[in-house]
């Protein structure tokens, strides 16, 4: 007998004064154990749900786990590196500077163009900080001579001048460093830097044609290089 089944009872004269609050007693803790017992495990639900809920939410973006009541959660993890490469311009020698304002006296500044860490030719700027130009330094060699060579490029890619210098003892022809040859390369373009018995437009020095060749096609292959920037 229940507890609503007892107070009816007692109220139709069923069931005597007596026995209604002995068995009143006995019933009322029951229920109320029970109803607690109800309540706390509705309560226990509801968390759950909630729980499972916000988690699947907020953890919707990261590894696959499964939990044993069969819930799946997604984890991801990324990673990100950043690298930075730092590449250190040599500054220009102040020997070889010296040897450039020779031929570009009213160059102020002259920055190092570096390809795979070696530099290939100079920027020449003015006092204004405009480019004029780009000056070189190269080598060339012939059988009987090594020279090196300084010169200066406008922006058109024109020989301005040049600077030839022997680099070894003993030079086959003096003429190859003077003047007279130095001054056949000014204001020549790239398809113009041959000797004239190769189609150019540069006279060799007579008993030193190897080393004036070698010399006209070293400049060549250096405004190629600066064209090619």
């Amino acid at each position: 007998m229940d507890a609503e089944n007892l107070v009816e009872s007692y109220k139709s004269g069923k069931v005597s004064r007596r026995r209604f609050i002995a068995t009143f007693f006995v019933i009322a803790p029951i229920a109320a154990i029970s109803a607690y017992w109800l309540w706390q495990s509705k309560e226990t639900i509801s968390l759950t749900g909630t729980a499972t809920s916000t988690t699947s939410t907020t953890i919707s973006s990261t590894t696959t786990t499964t939990s044993p009541t069969a819930t799946s959660f997604t984890q991801t993890t990324t990673s990100s590196t950043t690298v930075t490469e730092t590449t250190t311009i040599p500054p220009i020698e102040p020997e070889l500077k010296e040897k450039f304002l020779k031929i570009i006296p009213n160059a102020a500044s002259f920055k190092p163009v570096v390809k795979d860490g070696e530099t290939i030719y100079y920027e020449a700027y003015d006092e204004g900080g405009a480019l004029i130009g780009y000056a070189f330094v190269t080598e060339a060699t012939a059988p009987t001579d090594k020279l090196e060579i300084v010169g200066f490029v406008d922006l058109d890619y024109k020989v301005v001048a040049v600077d030839i210098e022997a680099l070894s003892s003993k030079l086959w022809k003096k003429e190859i460093c003077e003047k007279e040859f130095e001054q056949q390369f000014s204001g020549l373009s790239v398809g113009e830097l041959a000797l004239t018995k190769d189609g150019g437009k540069v006279d060799g020095v007579t008993g030193a044609t190897m080393s004036s060749r070698a010399v006209t096609e070293a400049i060549k292959a250096k405004v190629q290089e600066i064209m090619q920037k």
